[in-house]
């Protein structure tokens, strides 16, 4: 397993650019990883919301670059870090909206390989 951040950082120094986006070159293996570090996220907070009877709730202030673990590197697998993020009861200052947003933030930092909005 290892943090978002570094993983990014990782990537973005040991392999050749091949993709060139907003003046920043990037590997075309990259993105696909990048992609499926994406999707991966967003089953999470998905799977949150599919039923009423589930608990299970990532507060929002909690959904940052820096509390995302890549925890396979072959299938490229990520989740939120339990010790920070995931909480058994919701509280009301936490919608799916700003959960949205919030997973924005970390696409585009994703995508950008590290830069901020």
């Amino acid at each position: 397993p290892a943090m978002l951040r570094d993983w990014i950082n990782y990537h973005a120094e040991n392999t050749p650019a091949t993709v060139n986006y907003m003046g920043k070159k990037m590997d075309r293996d990259y993105c696909l990883l990048a992609t499926k570090v994406a999707l991966s996220l967003s089953k999470k907070l998905g799977r949150q919301f599919e039923t009423e009877e589930s608990r299970l709730c990532i507060e929002c202030k909690d959904i940052t670059v820096d509390n995302v673990v890549v925890t396979n590197a072959q299938d490229v697998d990520a989740k939120f870090s339990e010790s920070n993020g995931v909480q058994q009861i919701s509280t009301s200052n936490n919608s799916e909206r700003r959960q949205i947003l919030a997973l924005g933030l970390i696409l585009y930092e994703l995508f950008t390989q590290g830069s901020l909005p």
